[in-house]
């Protein structure tokens, strides 16, 4: 069973589940008392490698990830690919760290989805607090209620393009739809209703049988 995730807004707080992923023993001690210390309700777990980060990841849902760039096994990049064919944690909220603050690879780290970059010599208390607090927000962002009507407006409509989609959807339509007519014969008190029965069979040739994805025109 997938675990509920809390980045999504809610009546009461719930602790931030994060996970730290750095191959350095002492930058991952010094993060996790770091963000003990930030007054926040996050409990950051950390794993030294890649294996064993998809290997929690198969285990746990995270809200937050926080990746180094450099590894032994890899690099972070690699991680944010775990992070993405994560069922669990591919919404999670990301934030690539290195001791490398190149311009580049900063940018790169943000085009590939991270919600921010911290160079591991600037990391502070405040600055790591001010990008967890500002990663979890650009996730909770994500989950507005008008943009996700939005993409699964999209999703159907892409759907229902499908072919073989479409003729699964056939049957419940057509039976949908007699109904419909029965029900209009029962309010018009007309015992026949074949003319309506005919009309729809009209919708049996794949080429008529369509959504309509935009605007309707009068005729």
């Amino acid at each position: 069973m997938t675990e509920p995730s809390t980045i999504y807004p809610s009546a009461e707080p719930k602790a931030v589940n994060a996970l730290l992923l750095d191959d350095d023993e002492f930058d991952r001690r010094r993060i996790c008392r770091m963000s003990d210390g930030l007054g926040l309700p996050i409990t950051m777990h950390s794993v030294p490698t890649l294996e064993t980060m998809e290997q929690s990841m198969q285990e746990h849902a995270y809200d937050l990830v926080l990746v180094d760039y450099r590894l032994a096994d890899g690099d972070g990049f690699s991680a944010l690919d775990i992070v993405q064919a994560s069922s669990k944690n591919r919404n999670a909220a990301t934030i690539m760290i290195s001791g490398n603050g190149q311009i580049e690879l900063a940018v790169a780290a943000l085009k590939a989805g991270c919600s921010d970059f911290l160079p591991k010599q600037d990391i502070s208390p405040e600055s790591l607090r001010s990008a967890i607090l500002q990663a979890l927000e650009n996730r909770v962002q994500q989950f507005d209620p008008t943009m996700l009507k939005r993409e699964a407006e999209h999703a159907l409509i892409s759907a229902l393009r499908d072919d073989s989609f479409r003729q699964s959807l056939r049957p419940t339509i057509m039976a949908a739809m007699s109904e419909a007519a029965q029900s209009i014969a029962r309010e018009k008190k007309q015992e026949k209703h074949a003319h309506l029965k005919g009309y729809l069979m009209e919708f049996t040739k794949d080429d008529d049988f369509c959504f309509q994805t935009g605007p309707l025109r009068k005729a």
